[in-house]
């Protein structure tokens, strides 16, 4: 949009250059040379001597004026260069202090508002910047009147603001207005006349409405290009904007974007110094238009000059020179210059973690970019951490149907597609198609690449009847819209060469090779690896049509080019596939087998890290920690920037309890009796894996696994936080820091938590499971019988489900029903010897001690037999509850229940006090206790037990109300009565009930 050149600034935005009458020679010189490097582009300079102007000002004896008018100078300088942080505080300033000056519905004040707004909307603020530029419409119509050419102007930019929110009606309505000002004050040749045309020419091609965009354009040039100065900056403007309406309307092939950016550029090297930021557009389009074209060699030495350019002018750290770094890289890869490319795409990557923080939509381009560079060497594991990474960005910043997912779910198709997950490649392929055929219509190169790619897969599958006519179709859009001799246009010959000759139509197959040969020859080269797909192909057709020696030179020439670009190793990768699919199976020995024969074949290959680290992982479900730590590290030194291996690491020293604390020294005891000491620890790992990918969910996962799992929550919190920032669908995420949150204390955070893991995983047992002990200790038995019940429908022989249910409907009151559930959980547990590694996850949720789910069943079977009248029965389940787990503080709890109703209150005071004994901290052993002590008549020391339960739970009615009788038993009435009003604030239906309970005794 036509706001961005200082002469703009000046005429539509800022105004801000107000040339004091008096000024001393420092600050006119400081000022006066600041205004010269601007307008040379060099806004480096500029910033520096308007600064010094600044500090002149602030001695001067004007220091008010020339304050301002400095801070304004500075302003553009920084606004020019993209520093919007610095430049938009100078702008309010400037502003705060001419409102203070002038009033706030002075008319002079539109100029300032203008400064402003046009500082948010070039900083990607339209919404900001509307305000201002509407506050200063309002103040020109008050002054100037709805007609005058001032007002045009703030009409136009803020037609400009609707035009970035993309609300283009009202953009649209606004440049009318201002184009209808300005024809009747200036007339219809004037150059602010072009400059709104310009625009409204930009905002139809937006729209795609490019009949009516391109004569609009065309006006607008015949307007500068009449000017006095024929090479004025709005012509270039207007000739770059009819090349990009050239290039949008798919004609790469022509030369009608050519010949307009030739002519652009010849204008700006002649009458502009080099570093003018005009120049960089030009250069950048012309650079695009030959990449569009498949010339490569040509756009390269373009995007380097643009990379020194913009290093010179705004600094090396800019997201300018990350972006033409990125350019750069790209042509070079599609040059087969594998090796220059990566370190480019590396520093891009780099500069844009640093100056955005990783998460826009430049860093997801160079994120696909550098995949597609690993692919085409073989490395497709860590091509596919990249593209999961920019599409855990894209989801985040755009939702999963924008255009900018297109690319990356086409990339991971590709990534399947090699991994042979052919389901999976069709669908994501099959997305990315229908977003571009959505988004850009059905003749757009893009769309070709999706009807390319997913033809290409069909051929593979032998559905040759779908492959055909998908690509027919790209083959016309790619000859229609890049030219003939495109490379794209040669991809598209040889997959259906590839789908000929699978039909056995030899000829038709072979010509097609050919063609595709010769357009891939002239415009890569004969040696790019892009060619080595069609000789393979070519060779494999020459065979069938036995022509041997023919075959054998082109085979050999596919494996000198793929030796010298492939990292992978076919028979590698072969074994690897058979590891897994043994894995697969359950044949652990032979998978262990396969992915050793696989490092043998080529120990530093691609494929032997993947072997590495899948053998690690088997190694330590085997317990050969030794063995599972030495593969890890292993693939570490293959592929030392790939976080997954360091994932994998420190998961397995997390298990193992390889802690890192800090000063180096912790050890790991191996099976062989020696000390293990790899460098760092589990966490150390898991911070270098994210680190290296700090856009990734993994890393995050794992260490907020093992941090929930050490105890810390607060930390595993923020963890689990994290990785849904950057995978939403992550329903395990939700499930753990839901568990993290419930022991904090946070229920309602665990439950949102929960549910949300529901809605993506509508049958997660765990997730329901949990839900179901959150409610029930929130007294919501009803919800918390109905997750239970959903976990038993689901998975009928959990006997986790069962015991939960039989929780709730045990703490609501339906004892027989609680029954039922606990006597099915002992069915299903029974035989089960070993504590559950799930014990620790109940703790949280329920209030009882650890142990085997077994004998917690046993021990809640016995209390809701006692609530049955069988107190026999409970003694019997309670002491089996005890057998099975002898620290089990609910059993010795319930059998003192049991024993003091059948008048055994000697046995009663035992059981309260072993309890007491398993959990001082808890509350229900000392109510037991105090309850059967005032039974037995020991008033005093029931009275004792009863004030430390208090202090536990102070807000539980039941200490209240058993104190309340020990007290009235020693004839305090005042206290008892006392601990009864107390109690029944607390719950007056479970003062009642308990009060007419033990009434008798």
């Amino acid at each position: 949009m036509n706001i961005t050149s200082r002469m703009r600034l000046v005429m539509l935005l800022s105004g801000t250059l107000l040339f004091a009458q008096a000024c001393d020679r420092n600050w006119h010189f400081f000022k006066d040379a600041g205004t010269r490097a601007y307008e040379r582009g060099n806004y480096i300079e500029a910033e520096g001597l308007f600064k010094s102007a600044l500090q002149e000002a602030e001695k001067s004896w004007s220091r008010e004026s020339r304050v301002a008018e400095s801070e304004g100078d500075l302003a553009d300088a920084y606004l020019a260069q993209g520093k919007y942080a610095e430049a938009e505080p100078l702008y309010r300033q400037l502003l705060a202090v001419r409102e203070k000056k002038l009033g706030p519905d002075q008319p002079d004040l539109a100029t300032n508002l203008n400064s402003l707004a046009g500082a948010l909307l070039l900083a990607g603020k339209p919404a900001e910047a509307l305000p201002l530029f509407q506050r200063a419409l309002t103040l020109q119509e008050k002054a100037v009147g709805r007609d005058h050419p001032d007002t045009a102007s703030t009409l136009n930019n803020i037609g400009a603001a609707y035009f970035k929110l993309n609300r283009y009606s009202d953009a649209e309505s606004f440049f009318k207005r201002a184009l209808a000002i300005w024809e009747k004050a200036l007339g219809s040749k004037h150059s602010n006349v072009a400059l709104i045309l310009n625009n409204l020419g930009e905002l139809y091609a937006a729209q795609r409405r490019y009949p009516e965009a391109e004569p609009i354009l065309q006006r607008a040039l015949t307007i500068r290009e009449t000017a006095p100065a024929s090479d004025h900056p709005g012509m270039v403007e207007t000739l770059g904007h009819l090349a990009a309406l050239s290039q949008n309307q798919e004609r790469y092939g022509g030369v009608a974007p050519l010949l307009l950016l030739r002519r652009v550029l010849a204008i700006q090297e002649n009458a502009l110094v080099p570093k003018n930021f005009s120049l960089f557009s030009t250069l950048n389009n012309l650079a695009e238009v030959y990449k569009g074209q498949g010339k490569y060699r040509e756009s390269e030495p373009l995007y380097t000059r643009l990379v020194v350019l913009v290093k010179e002018n705004v600094g090396t750290e800019h997201r300018g020179v990350a972006k033409f770094l990125g350019a750069q890289a790209e042509v070079t890869f599609n040059q087969g210059k594998y090796e220059k490319a990566e370190p480019l795409y590396e520093q891009a990557l780099a500069i844009l973690e640093k100056v955005k923080g990783a998460d826009n939509s430049d860093y997801t381009t160079n994120l696909n970019n550098t995949a597609a560079l690993y692919q085409a060497q073989g490395r497709n594991d860590e091509a596919e951490l990249l593209l999961q990474r920019a599409q855990a960005i894209v989801q985040k910043d755009f939702g999963p149907e924008h255009l900018k997912m297109a690319p990356v779910l086409n990339a991971l198709g590709d990534v399947a597609k090699t991994q042979r997950k052919y389901p999976e490649a069709e669908q994501l392929y099959q997305r990315a198609l229908a977003i571009w055929e959505k988004a850009l219509g059905p003749e757009h190169p893009d769309v070709a690449t999706g009807l390319n790619d997913l033809g290409a897969l069909y051929v593979v599958l032998g559905k040759h009847a779908e492959a055909e006519p998908l690509l027919l179709r790209s083959l016309a859009i790619r000859e229609k819209t890049l030219g003939p001799d495109n490379p794209a246009v040669g991809a598209s010959l040889t997959n259906l060469g590839m789908l000929y000759s699978a039909q056995r139509q030899y000829p038709k197959a072979e010509a097609l090779y050919v063609r595709s040969l010769a357009i891939m020859e002239k415009t890569i080269g004969p040696e790019h690896p892009n060619v080595v797909s069609t000789l393979e192909s070519y060779a494999a057709l020459l065979r069938k049509m036995r022509r041997d020696a023919e075959a054998s030179a082109m085979a050999g020439r596919a494996k000198a080019i793929r030796a010298k670009y492939d990292q992978s190793n076919p028979e590698q990768d072969k074994a690897v596939q058979s590891a897994q699919d043994k894995e697969k199976s359950g044949d652990i020995q032979n998978a262990v087998y396969e992915y050793t024969r696989a490092i043998n074949l080529a120990p530093a290959g691609v494929g032997a890290y993947r072997a590495y680290i899948n053998r690690g992982l088997l190694q330590e479900k085997l317990g050969h920690l030794e063995g599972a730590l030495a593969d890890c590290s292993e693939a570490i030194k293959i592929q030392p920037r790939n976080p997954a291996a360091y994932v994998a690491r420190g998961q397995i020293k997390f298990r193992v309890r390889h802690f890192n604390l800090g000063s180096g020294q912790g050890r790991l005891i191996a099976p062989s009796g020696g000390v293990l000491t790899p460098e760092g620890g589990a966490f150390g790992d898991f911070a270098q894996a994210i680190k290296l990918a700090p856009m990734s969910p993994d890393g995050y996962y794992a260490r907020g696994s093992a941090k929930m799992e050490d105890g810390d929550m607060r930390s595993a919190i923020e963890d689990f936080t994290q990785v849904l920032k950057f995978a939403p669908a992550h329903e395990e995420a939700y499930v753990h820091r839901g568990f993290s949150r419930v022991v904090s204390g946070d229920y309602q955070g665990a439950l949102a938590d929960l549910s949300e893991a529901v809605k993506l995983k509508p049958n997660h047992t765990e997730a329901y499971l949990r839900r179901a002990f959150i409610k029930k200790e929130l007294k919501d038995y009803r919800g918390a019988v109905d997750d239970a019940t959903r976990v038993v429908t689901v998975e009928p022989d959990n006997a986790l489900g069962y015991y939960a249910r039989g929780m709730a409907k045990s703490e609501s009151g339906d004892h027989h029903g609680a029954l039922a559930d606990f006597t099915e959980t002992i069915k299903l547990k029974q035989d089960e010897k070993k504590k559950e590694e799930s014990g620790t996850a109940l703790g949280a949720f329920a209030s009882f001690g650890g142990g085997a789910i077994g004998a917690q069943a046993y021990a809640s079977r016995a209390g809701s037999k006692t609530a049955l009248g069988d107190h026999k029965g409970a003694i019997e389940d309670a002491t089996q509850a005890i057998r099975l787990d002898p620290g089990l503080q609910l059993a010795y709890i319930n059998r003192a229940a049991a024993e003091e109703q059948l008048g055994d209150y000697a046995g009663a005071l035992s059981d309260a006090s072993q309890a007491i004994a398993r959990n001082p901290n808890q509350a229900n052993g000392y109510i037991s206790r105090g309850r059967a002590r005032t039974l037995s008549g020991d008033h005093q020391g029931a009275i004792t037990d009863l004030n430390q339960a208090i202090l536990i739970t102070p807000n539980d009615a039941t200490p209240y109300v058993f104190r309340g009788m020990a007290y009235n038993s020693l004839q305090k009435t005042d206290a008892a009565n006392g601990d009864w009003s107390k109690a029944r604030s607390l719950s007056s239906d479970l003062t009642d009930t308990l009060l007419r309970m033990y009434a008798k005794k």
